[in-house]
């Protein structure tokens, strides 16, 4: 795929997610811990509490991202975040994640780095189990 295509890719994948996050009320009552490091507890109330009004971002390779992943998380390999971090919502509460939390604490680096405020990001700092069926657990 030449540059052209991949540019034009991230920025339809920037434009669907601004759009998808833009309008959306957070549930009410739902309780935000401070941005940084969460462990398997509190990932797992974030995406419970917060549903679709949480983008998770898979910061794993595609293939691994492939073999499982948490529904509705959008895939960014941390190769690519730098170059495509204008397409995750500053105003979006995010929560990045990958196979231990080694990659995903790098990209909240990564992003903090950015110059673009994300005041609600965090990275889960535990190892997430996909089953067959589509469920998923924090250990």
């Amino acid at each position: 795929m030449n540059t052209y295509n991949h540019s034009l890719k991230y920025t339809a994948t920037a434009i669907l997610l601004v759009c998808f996050f833009a309008f959306q009320a957070l549930p009410a009552g739902a309780q935000m811990p401070e941005a940084g490091r969460v462990d398997a507890s509190v990932g797992k109330s974030l995406i419970d509490d917060f549903g679709k009004h949480l983008l998770v971002i898979d910061v794993r390779t595609p293939e691994e991202f492939g073999q499982g992943h948490i529904p509705e998380a959008v895939n960014i390999p941390i190769e690519e975040l730098a170059q495509r971090s204008a397409e995750i919502p500053p105003n979006v509460p995010t929560l990045l994640v990958c196979r231990t939390g080694r990659r995903a604490e790098a990209a909240y680096l990564t992003l903090q780095k950015s110059g673009q405020q994300h005041a609600q990001l965090w990275y889960l700092a535990a190892t997430p189990v996909y089953e067959k069926n589509g469920t998923f657990t924090f250990k």
